[in-house]
């Protein structure tokens, strides 16, 4: 039987306290609270979901938005890896930019 795992947690702040059943989950705690150094992506991105657009400029809005909108799916995780990656290495940014914005295209956020 595949182990389906826990809705990530949204909007945690870096330094916030978990308990011990947060602490066996936190591999699956993915977004915001990872990214470490807030780069801006290449080119400001506007992604049509609802009746307010939302537009990420930065790697933490990118976390955030496939937080919130990103489910388990191959293309999602990839655009997730990408930013986790460009988190680390600044080379990465154009990559993480151009993955994400791919991602938003297909999935119809994206004119």
């Amino acid at each position: 039987m595949r182990r389906i795992p826990p809705a990530p947690v949204l909007f945690r702040e870096a330094g916030a306290l978990q308990s011990d059943a947060d602490n066996a989950n936190s591999s699956f705690v993915t977004g915001m609270c990872q990214v470490k150094n807030n780069r801006r992506l290449t080119r400001q991105l506007i992604a049509h979901v609802c009746a307010r657009p939302a537009i990420i400029v930065d790697l933490y809005d990118a976390a955030a938005f496939i937080d919130m909108h990103g489910d388990r799916a191959r293309i999602w995780v990839t655009a997730e890896t990408a930013v986790k990656c460009a988190d680390h290495n600044p080379r990465l940014i154009d990559q993480a930019t151009k993955t994400l914005e791919n991602t938003l295209r297909r999935e119809g956020m994206l004119d």
